[in-house]
């Protein structure tokens, strides 16, 4: 978000050259690094929402699956049997719930203000649907940034749908990108929330009003290709409610 000649484009282009190390580096020696001072680092870890220098730095590392995931995203096989894993789970897809992917297109026709929500690989999902809904003259928001994201989502006054990619369901229930494992509790009372997720749990959560189930048969990470497909049936659902009204 910061223009390339900005003092905080340059701090944080040089941190993530030298990421690996920064859990080794106080806050005086990222600032000798960055050329500028320690209340300038200060200011910068603020804008991202820390607190501090310590708290920013506590987060700042990489973890090979710091949640401990049954799943994984590239397993230890081969090329021709991770591909074959990859479609047979896009091919379960066929067995999805025809009648919430049309109660969600009638939802998205019907409000004026949409938002398409999600972390990490998840966000793939509500890009790709921004996307295609563009595509087809139809307008929705979304935040890369998870900060923003919080944001819109404590805002109460702010009324409209919100869709919400989470392969685990854990979206609405803590903060992925912590450490900590920070619960969340928002008020969703001017909100309708609809969640896309393989987590068939999510289906009775209070916060939610449609819950879209998929199904994992692999032990991958494949919901970047599945979001996909199943934007391509919504949309293509959506455009059969908006040329019924035309």
């Amino acid at each position: 978000e910061y223009s390339e000649d900005s003092t905080f484009y340059s701090i944080a282009y040089t941190m993530l050259l030298n990421f690996d190390n920064l859990q080794n580096l106080s806050i005086n020696d990222v600032a000798n690094l960055c050329h500028v001072s320690k209340s300038t680092i200060s200011k910068f870890v603020r804008s991202l929402n820390f607190e501090d220098y310590s708290d920013f730095k506590a987060e700042a590392y990489f973890k090979e699956n710091r949640f401990n995931s049954d799943y994984n995203y590239i397993a230890n096989q081969d090329a021709n049997t991770y591909i074959d894993k990859v479609i047979q789970d896009i091919e379960i897809i066929k067995n999805i719930d025809m009648t919430v992917i049309r109660k969600i297109a009638q939802i998205i026709y019907q409000y004026p203000k949409v938002t398409a929500f999600g972390t990490l690989f998840s966000q793939l999902g509500a890009l790709d649907l921004q996307y295609k809904l563009a595509y087809n003259h139809k307008f929705i928001m979304s935040y890369v940034n998870d900060v923003k994201q919080d944001e819109y989502l404590k805002n109460n006054s702010e009324q409209g749908v919100v869709i919400i990619y989470s392969n685990s369901g854990n979206y609405l229930n803590k903060y992925q990108l912590s450490s900590f494992d920070e619960k969340k509790k928002y008020d969703y009372k001017n909100k309708k929330v609809i969640l896309i997720t393989a987590n068939e749990m999510m289906v009775n959560h209070p916060d939610v009003d449609i819950c879209l189930v998929y199904q994992h048969l692999s032990k991958l990470q494949t919901h970047s290709y599945i979001y996909p497909l199943i934007n391509d049936l919504i949309v293509a659902e959506y455009r059969s409610f908006q040329n019924a009204n035309f």
